[in-house]
């Protein structure tokens, strides 16, 4: 089975690499694998993603997405210790 790839599906991979792509709250509850009442919620409480109203329209950028989960990235200290025990090796 070959798979084809028309104008179109060209057209839509670029935009999602695309980081200053905006996309509705379906796409991007979505892209963080979140329900689309969660995400709401989150944007209600002030504690989501940043976002942009054109009137009722919500929209997110997908490097505002990016920089949202980037911070709420949680380092365990189990890997943190890893990190620094190899990072002694390589300067001892």
């Amino acid at each position: 089975m070959t798979s084809t790839t028309t104008p179109e599906n060209i057209r839509i991979q670029a935009l999602s690499f695309d980081p200053s792509h905006q996309m509705d709250t379906k796409a991007a509850a979505k892209l963080l694998s979140f329900s689309v009442t969660y995400l709401k919620d989150l944007r209600s409480k002030g504690t989501g993603p940043t976002f942009t109203r054109f009137g009722r329209a919500i929209r997110y950028r997908n490097m505002d997405l990016q920089v949202w989960i980037a911070a709420h990235r949680i380092e365990t200290m189990r890997c943190a210790a890893a990190a620094n025990k190899s990072a002694s090796r390589a300067h001892g």
